[in-house]
């Protein structure tokens, strides 16, 4: 298996190179740079610097702008001289979309340029089919080092930084024709443009493998930082998951992806994109940016990995038990309270529709509730079955010959074993609800018990450490 990060059992930090983004370092000691963007229109400078002002006010180390062409990179010179005239001297990036002399215009004025592989060189992807042979593969490697090698040289002679950018919806008809639309086409297409980089002796530049799918964004980067460990390359790192969307849902895809690869070490500055005000991006940076400093150097013992290939996303197979409503794509399951049972929303609450007072599963509803205890109440016995009959599964914490009983290890294993006693002078017995155990700090030592006892499903539910 390759190795795409320091340790797989705590959060070790990938060593990097320092790159200098205007006063700002990114990667090597420093911690991880929180980014954002702007969402004025750049031509219109003086809404920028208010927005670039606010950002920085907010805790935004490095502010990112628009540059769809000429006017947009004229705009910036008086966006950046703004920003200082007002004591402002965040680092200021341009993103580049399919207009190669509005890079090498921009970077005139801003302390760095964000380039995408997938549209600097080549047009939008048409997604014909095309067979490239080794020949005219390299005659399109030599078209990309035409067009992008003058910007590469302009931001070495001005010490400007830059960001090989791939995202994973504008590859290029070149790379999914070669590599398909595919984690490692992303990889493969940074790459092109990182040769070209290294070929001119230029160093100052930092990698993303953006996706709106954290899991293919999180299969990108440990793609791209194994191939950098292979090549013996040590460049940063900006995490992001692509137009993540708004409120809890774009906070939790980000988290995913992001705070994934934090935990892995990998990521030197980031970005939780929202489709919200660009300042209400900084605190979940924060918040991700602390929570991964906390783990340093926290983890598990080591063991051998025999199981896990990062290479290719694919599910752990798994038996579902056919008593329990789960999922084979996941399970949702909340924890509710009587009061929760009396809401007049609660299966709105829950993800299902309601029709005439009823439940109705869809693909967003729950798929199984956890309470306390079984309630006694009319009102809630009255959810409870409902939901019971439309198929959502339900764990009580007290015994139920019904329902799923949900024990903590040692309860599981003193029931366990007393029925293993009675069991001895009884000729049958009566039936009992499937078992769910709930792992809060035992030692994975005593997880052994659980080979005695059988459960239908564990919980892991850790006091401390979430990992």
């Amino acid at each position: 298996m390759n190795k795409y990060c320091e340790s797989i059992f705590k959060t070790v930090r990938r060593k990097t190179r320092e790159v200098m983004v205007g006063n700002v370092g990114v990667g090597g000691d420093n911690p991880i740079r929180i980014q954002s963007m702007t969402t004025s229109n750049t031509r219109d400078v003086e809404a920028t610097i208010d927005q670039i002002m606010r950002l920085a006010d907010a805790g935004c180390e490095i502010a990112r702008v628009t540059v769809q062409g000429m006017k947009e990179a004229d705009a910036c010179e008086g966006i950046k001289n703004g920003l200082l005239q007002r004591g402002y001297t965040i680092p200021v990036v341009a993103d580049i979309h399919f207009y190669p002399p509005a890079a090498t215009r921009v970077v005139d004025f801003v302390d760095k340029v964000r380039v995408n592989p997938g549209n600097f060189v080549d047009k939008r992807a048409s997604f014909k089919m095309i067979d490239y042979d080794d020949l005219s593969y390299a005659k399109e490697l030599e078209k990309i080092e035409e067009k992008f090698s003058p910007l590469v040289e302009k931001c070495k002679r001005l010490k400007r930084a830059m960001r090989i950018g791939t995202n994973h919806g504008s590859l290029s008809d070149r790379i999914m024709n070669r590599y398909g639309d595919s984690p490692i086409g992303m990889v493969e297409s940074a790459l092109e443009f990182a040769n070209v980089c290294r070929k001119y002796d230029y160093h100052d530049f930092i990698f993303s493998m953006k996706s709106s799918n954290p899991q293919v964004m999180i299969l990108a980067y440990r793609l791209l930082v194994a191939k950098m460990m292979d090549l013996g390359w040590d460049y940063p790192l900006h995490l992001g998951v692509t137009e993540a969307g708004e409120g809890e849902d774009g906070r939790i895809k980000s988290a995913m992806g992001i705070g994934s690869l934090l935990l892995d070490g990998i990521g030197n500055t980031i970005r939780v994109s929202l489709t919200e005000d660009p300042w209400n991006e900084i605190d979940p940076c924060q918040k991700l940016a602390a929570f991964a400093k906390a783990y340093e150097g926290t983890g598990i013992a080591s063991f051998v990995e025999s199981h896990r290939h990062f290479e290719e996303i694919k599910p752990r197979s798994v038996i579902l038990p056919k008593n329990m409503a789960l999922h084979r794509d996941g399970s949702v399951i909340i924890k509710a309270t009587p009061q929760d049972l009396h809401s007049s929303d609660v299966y709105k609450k829950l993800g299902c529709d309601a029709q005439l007072g009823r439940p109705k599963l869809r693909i967003s509803s729950a798929d199984c509730i956890v309470m306390n205890e079984n309630p006694r109440d009319q009102k809630s016995i009255h959810v409870l079955n409902e939901l019971k009959e439309i198929g959502v599964g339900l764990f009580f914490g007290d015994q139920s010959s019904e329902n799923y009983h949900l024990m903590t290890l040692q309860e599981s294993l003193k029931a366990h074993n007393s029925t293993s006693r009675m069991k001895k002078f009884m000729i049958s017995t009566a039936t009992t609800a499937p078992t769910a155990v709930i792992i809060k700090k035992e030692t994975p030592d005593q997880w052994s018990d659980l080979e005695k006892i059988k459960p239908s499903v564990i919980f892991l539910s850790p006091p401390t450490n979430r990992l």
